[in-house]
């Protein structure tokens, strides 16, 4: 029990302290308080003085709670305790975190006063270890097996094992610790590997490689283990940390592409040494400290030390990054060797908002809070994304620090890109295969028939004209000529079709302008092709004008509307008319060849002007099925466009718009 007189004589006293001290009275009116607490909570003492210390200096979230508990000190219901935490308002609206410890205040006769307390300022401490908290469960979460072994002990113990290694490997941390890590190998120690490995402890450098390893029911897995030196502040080696990482699927995926491809480069990754700090001590001990001070020193070392031990796992942490988000949707902590690689800097995402960072679409930063959400509601996410030309892998996971609340999402991103051009590569290369086998197939089986009609007609007529080498039947040998001609043509136009189509698929073709009268290259085009008609069949030519000049590639003209016309004659029946208008609007040609024969049933539509397609009801008419797959592809070379319309027996309508004048600066080139 103190009197008034010495407790005025203590508190000028603590003006010079580093801590705050205030007295309060059973009324919660601040009575005394000394120079620190003026500074740190940002008032004057005239400010301080006679205000009501709960209403005016403790968060709303705590007033009640620390009123009512100070209401049953002054009662002496309750003591208080040796010590205690809470948050005090500052004039600036920030909060700080005070360690007190209290005194209770008596006057001569023994009765409560009020209480004089003396806190410490503990924010930075407690930030620091709930990151340590965060950082050291986010590691665990990550899914990487981690050992520690000991550098000064013979034969290297492992001293410490997380349950990512004993998951993966299915030794529990009894079964591990003390042993050196070769018992991972079995019996299987002739490996490279195993050589890089004892280079690299031997010369305390750091590696990584990828080994043969067995798991405790004796199953194989490849493990990518990276190793990483550490160093006390004299410079001596003390421990070495093991990074596991299961790559069994990568490796076998990687055995696939070796059958499809001659050779990939292995990517060599740098690594970068950051510790900073010494390990003096693996294991946690229980410290009884002589006062706070002291023991906010202590805690404060220990933090960092840890700290390094993470940075260092974690900063390499191979093909990828962590991430931690809180439930504002800001990113508490990213770290990873991904940043390195794609060339970003920590201090462009930490303590930001998902929302400002711009690096970032409206989309994905949708997709990204919808994550955090479901990861926050106990949920565990996988799933892959793409972002610019790299695709990761993502895993989540909730992250708890206080009464099972979920205070954070973690968010681990591994880069499987070069998994995904391996499985494309696969996947390209067969589909390349089935179309080459697919086209040799029909190609095969339409040259033979398509083939055969025309000379089994050449031949036949050729024995007839041989028999009937006689006076007087001049006009027999006469049609027969005419079907050796005919058949002779259909089979150049046949192998002028094939000879097309392997110049366009070679990428040979390509569109040579010049200028002409379109209507006297087309009225010379539609003489050509009286040997063409049928019996009774007439080609009708419309046109709006004498001349319309253009700039266009002749020849590939002439083999569009050569085509559209031929087609038109062969799948129309004796005395059907053609009809070809030809109109001019403004600076487009358009061709409009129509007929009246069997059509194109509509659900055919679609596969119209593919490789080799003919339709259902022109199986038993001569044709190869490309003309109107190169008629699209030389129309495009032109930059113009080709459509059509029919019905069956409602005979087709086929439009080409091409342009008057070809731009030459962008033809087409076929590829």
């Amino acid at each position: 029990m103190q009197t008034e007189k010495e407790n005025n004589t203590l508190l000028k006293y603590l003006d010079t302290a580093t801590s705050i001290f205030l007295m309060i009275n059973t009324k919660h009116i601040v009575e005394k308080v000394n120079k620190k607490g003026c500074e740190i909570l940002g008032y004057t003492a005239k400010e301080i003085l006679g205000k009501n210390w709960f209403q005016n200096f403790i968060p709303k979230d705590e007033r009640e709670e620390l009123s009512s508990f100070f209401e049953r000190v002054m009662r002496n219901e309750e003591e208080p305790p040796d010590s205690n935490e809470n948050h005090i308002l500052l004039k600036n609206g920030k909060t700080r975190l005070i360690r007190w410890r209290n005194s209770v205040l008596k006057d001569h006769t023994g009765s409560i006063t009020g209480l004089i307390g003396s806190g410490e300022d503990i924010t930075e401490q407690a930030r620091a270890r709930e990151k340590l908290f965060l950082r050291n469960r986010a590691l665990d979460a990550a899914g990487n097996g981690i050992i520690i072994v000991d550098a000064l002990a013979k034969d290297l113990p492992i001293i410490y094992s997380n349950q990512a290694f004993s998951k993966m490997t299915g030794y529990k941390k009894s079964e591990v610790l003390g042993k050196n890590c070769r018992f991972l190998q079995n019996d299987d120690r002739d490996q490279e590997a195993i050589m890089t490995i004892a280079a690299a402890i031997k010369n305390g450098r750091d590696c990584r490689v990828i080994l043969r390893n067995y798991r405790k029911d004796g199953s194989l897995f490849w493990n990518e283990l990276t190793i990483t030196p550490l160093y006390n502040e004299y410079g001596k080696l003390t421990h070495f940390i093991g990074v596991q990482n299961d790559v069994t699927e990568i490796h076998h995926t990687k055995k696939q592409l070796e059958d499809y491809a001659i050779s990939l480069e292995e990517k060599v990754v740098e690594r970068t040494r950051e510790i900073e700090a010494t390990v003096q001590k693996l294991v946690e001990t229980n410290l009884n400290l002589e006062d706070q001070v002291q023991e906010t020193k202590i805690a404060e070392n220990k933090s960092q030390r840890s700290q390094a031990q993470f940075l260092a796992i974690v900063k390499n942490f191979p093909k990828g990054l962590i991430v931690v988000f809180n439930a504002n949707h800001e990113l508490v902590y990213v770290e990873g060797e991904e940043l390195k690689r794609i060339d970003l800097k920590k201090s462009h995402f930490e303590g930001k908002r998902i929302d400002d960072i711009p690096i970032f679409s409206k989309q994905q930063i949708t997709k990204i809070k919808e994550d955090i959400e479901n990861t926050l509601k106990g949920r565990n996410l996988s799933f892959e994304m793409d972002f610019g030309e790299n695709n990761y892998e993502v895993n989540s996971t909730p992250l708890y620090f206080d009464e099972n609340k979920n205070t954070w999402a973690l968010f681990v991103y591994h880069n499987i890109t070069d998994q995904k051009q391996v499985q494309q590569g696969l996947n390209n290369a067969l589909r390349a295969e089935q179309d080459l086998n697919e086209l040799k197939s029909r190609f095969i089986s339409m040259a033979s028939h398509e083939f055969r009609t025309p000379l089994s007609a050449i031949l036949s007529s050729a024995i007839l004209i041989e028999k009937q080498n006689e006076p007087g039947k001049e006009d027999n040998r006469l049609k027969h000529v005419r079907r050796i001609r005919s058949n002779v043509k259909n089979l150049v136009v046949i192998l002028n079709d094939f000879l097309s189509l392997s110049k366009l698929e070679e990428g040979k073709v390509r569109a040579k302008p010049q200028n002409f009268d379109l209507i006297q290259f087309s009225k010379l085009l539609v003489d050509e092709m009286k040997l063409s008609r049928k019996k009774g069949q007439e080609i009708i030519l419309v046109h709006p004008k004498t001349e319309i000049s253009v700039y266009l590639d002749p020849k590939l003209l002439s083999h569009i509307l050569i085509n559209l016309l031929s087609n038109a004659l062969k799948y129309s029946e004796e005395h059907q008319n053609i009809h070809m208008k030809i109109e001019h609007k403004g600076e487009t040609v358009v061709f409009e060849i129509s007929d009246n024969g069997i059509g194109i049933p509509i659900e055919e539509h679609k596969n119209l002007f593919e490789r080799f397609f003919r339709a259902e009801n022109a199986t038993n008419i001569q044709g190869t099925g490309l003309g109107l797959h190169i008629v699209k592809q030389y129309t495009e070379l032109m930059q113009g466009s080709v459509g059509f319309q029919s019905k069956s027996n409602k005979g087709s309508i086929f439009t080409v718009q091409l342009p008057q004048k070809l731009n030459e600066n962008e033809k087409n080139i076929s590829n």
